[in-house]
């Protein structure tokens, strides 16, 4: 039984060793092509952090973030002159080729992530025809992923586009600059039945009761092309600040700092001062004085314009003969 024993513990003791001095090979799990182009699709640089290589996803993350934290901290500080820049054209151009840069670092990140990371990762199969079936299926969800970055790009750069070409097509015509002075409304204007004619179509928060506030809420300008047969109907706003004024009597800088709904009620106030060349008792200085301004503001000039008050809008509602609503409960208006 001794003698047994020692055996035993010999054998286990050899087999200790044995096991204590193997190298066991730990291979790490292979990296899937697809899923690391998905990621870097999804926000370049997660697709390098995922093959492990920080140094790239830094790379391709880092001007997006700071992208990103530009287009904050403008749209955070710089809301109004933002607003107001949004339908010019530079800025629109911009935003054209700031699309296309991103498209391109995009597919650098997919392309880098998917193709150069993934397929190295893959490694030696025992079954290569196995191995070559899942690298073109790999291969097929990368390009698919190439493909759609760049439709994606493409078709806001299109839009853009579009949006530039319309809005160069509408607002043509010189103007005066902010602050120059002279009329953009000329008294002589005839309309010879071709030319493009715009209208200032204006809704007055005014009627009986409301005080002397007679702010202009509804602001739309609507241009009519009478060969084309289209038209194009922008809203301005009645929130938006720093609109360009006709001259510099009022503000040295030509440009009016309050909310563009009080222009009109502000330039009747004071006539003498916002319009100089009209008679005293006018009515029309407020109206002018705004149409001006968003004929500035627009890069568009103003043939014509209509207004329409609180008690104006009840009678274009009785002259079609009504709104019918209907209603699930009961409607109190005081």
């Amino acid at each position: 039984m001794a003698t047994l024993r020692s055996l035993l513990e010999c054998g286990a003791a050899r087999t200790t060793r044995s096991h204590e001095g193997a190298h066991l090979t730990v291979r790490p799990r292979p990296k899937h092509p697809s899923l690391a182009a998905l990621l870097s699709f999804l926000f370049p640089g997660l697709g390098q952090a995922y093959a492990g290589q920080p140094r790239l996803a830094a790379i391709f993350a880092a001007p997006v973030l700071l992208l990103v934290l530009a287009v904050v901290a403008v749209a955070t500080l710089f809301a109004t002159q933002l607003r107001n820049e949004l339908l010019s054209s530079s800025f629109l151009v911009g935003a054209i080729v700031l699309d296309l840069a991103l498209m391109a670092w995009r597919l650098a990140s997919v392309g880098q992530a998917g193709l150069a990371i993934g397929l190295a990762a893959e490694g030696p199969s025992a079954h290569p025809h196995v191995a070559q079936a899942r690298q073109a299926g790999s291969l097929s969800i990368v390009a698919l992923l190439l493909v759609t970055t760049i439709g994606m790009h493409a078709w806001a750069a299109l839009v853009i586009g579009r949006i530039d070409a319309t809005l160069s097509n509408v607002f043509a015509g010189s103007l005066a600059s902010p602050g120059g002075g002279g009329p953009l409304n000329r008294p002589e204007y005839r309309w010879d039945g071709t030319q493009r004619v715009t209208f200032l179509l204006l809704g007055i928060d005014s009627g009986e009761g409301r005080g002397n506030e007679a702010l202009t809420d509804t602001i739309l300008a609507v241009s009519i092309d009478p060969v084309a047969r289209t038209a194009v109907m922008v809203s301005v706003p009645r929130d938006t600040g720093s609109v360009p004024l006709p001259d510099r009597s009022v503000y040295p800088d030509g440009v009016y700092p309050l909310k563009i709904n009080q222009l009109s009620t502000d330039a009747d106030r004071d006539p003498g001062t916002w319009c100089p060349d009209l008679p005293s008792t006018t009515r029309e200085c407020g109206v002018r004085t705004l149409e001006r301004a968003i004929g500035l503001y627009l890069g568009l000039p103003m043939q014509f314009y209509a207004t329409v008050d609180l008690q104006g809008f009840a009678d274009l509602i009785d002259a079609v003969g009504g709104v019918r609503l209907c209603l699930d409960g009961e409607l109190v208006d005081p």
